[in-house]
């Protein structure tokens, strides 16, 4: 199989589940349309999406082997999208699965499973804000996500959370600009160069909801990093206000 130098992953395959079955709306990689269909449809399958979507949408499965491309493996992502047109009431309500495949050199495999945590909440985020339905499907859309992918795996980035409690579950909300923060928040950054979240829990939060904040740090360390991520907690704002600054992160 051949691979760009440098790039982690070296095509995509992307599916959607409509009332026919699995339909093949974007190739782009070294396999055949046939051998990039059957995979497509295989994975499916075997991964059971099609019984049950809610369950596992919006996670990277995998590593799984592409038997017609000897020294080739895979991972797969699902997002459900609208489809109002489509024939099967089931499909009106709920959306059709789309699936996107992502290809790799086996070689590579440990450093796909660090890459993990990093493609699931960006691949999220880019497919809820670019393909929300069939309709968004266009002859570009394998080229755009295969650039979109290999950024991802290839520039680590910085990211900015605070600690939500206005809401029956508290939650970490992320900054959308990851250089300015609230200095009277519990303050949480992601620095996925050197793998490690910082923590900063404010005076003005409870013990109690320290604890909940922590414990959600550790579910997001897991959910999205695979525990991938060291954590580290700061005492005070003077401790993390050097990190801050060498980040250029402003806090307001």
């Amino acid at each position: 199989m051949s691979t760009e130098s440098g790039s982690l992953i070296s095509g995509v395959i992307c599916m959607v589940v409509t009332e026919y079955g699995p339909e093949m709306v974007a190739n782009v990689s070294d396999l055949k349309e046939d051998q990039a269909f059957m995979l497509g449809a295989q994975l499916i399958t075997l991964s059971g999406f099609t019984q049950s979507l809610e369950e596992d949408a919006n996670r990277v499965i995998g590593p799984l082997p592409v038997k017609a491309s000897p020294g080739t493996s895979s991972l797969l992502y699902f997002h459900t999208i609208e489809n109002e047109d489509s024939s099967d009431a089931r499909i009106v309500e709920h959306g059709s699965l789309f699936g996107v495949i992502m290809l790799f050199d086996e070689s590579r495999a440990s450093e796909i499973r660090r890459a993990i945590g990093l493609l699931e909440p960006y691949l999220k985020r880019y497919l809820h804000n670019n393909i929300v339905s069939v309709k968004d499907i266009n002859p570009n859309l394998g080229s755009s996500l295969l650039t979109f992918i290999k950024e991802i795996v290839s520039k680590p980035q910085i990211r900015a959370f605070w600690y939500d409690t206005s809401q029956e579950t508290p939650r970490l909300l992320e900054y959308k600009d990851p250089h300015a923060v609230f200095k009277d928040k519990d303050i949480i950054i992601i620095d996925e160069l050197s793998k490690q979240i910082l923590v900063l829990t404010s005076p003005e939060t409870s013990a109690f909801e320290a604890r909940k904040l922590h414990n959600l740090v550790n579910t997001t360390n897991m959910n999205l990093y695979r525990n991938s991520l060291s954590i580290r907690i700061m005492d005070s704002f003077e401790e993390i206000e050097p990190i801050l600054h060498k980040y250029g992160i402003v806090a307001n």
